[in-house]
């Protein structure tokens, strides 16, 4: 499975970003703005279940093993056992 390539370089650009967004409102930036019209097709929901604990860890060792997220293992597996792919 392909790793997250996430740089030191990327960490600082997202701080700076998170910092200058901390200190601002989108308000400031609205007369420089354009309206944009957009269709919106949801095609999922969340759906939350309660996992026993031990099982829960063996999930995030699972993830970790894999390198994807918990979410996603589960929903291949959900996919598989039910055959909608």
């Amino acid at each position: 499975m392909a790793k997250n390539n996430i740089t030191n370089e990327d960490i600082k650009e997202y701080k700076k970003k998170g910092n200058y967004w901390d200190s601002h409102s989108s308000a400031e930036i609205l007369d420089r703005s354009k309206e944009v019209k957009c269709e919106i097709d949801i095609k999922s929901e969340t759906f939350n279940i309660t996992l026993d604990i031990k099982l829960s860890k063996k999930l995030n060792e699972l993830e970790k093993k894999k390198g994807i997220s918990s979410n996603k293992i589960i929903k291949n597996w959900l996919e598989e056992k039910i055959a909608i792919g």
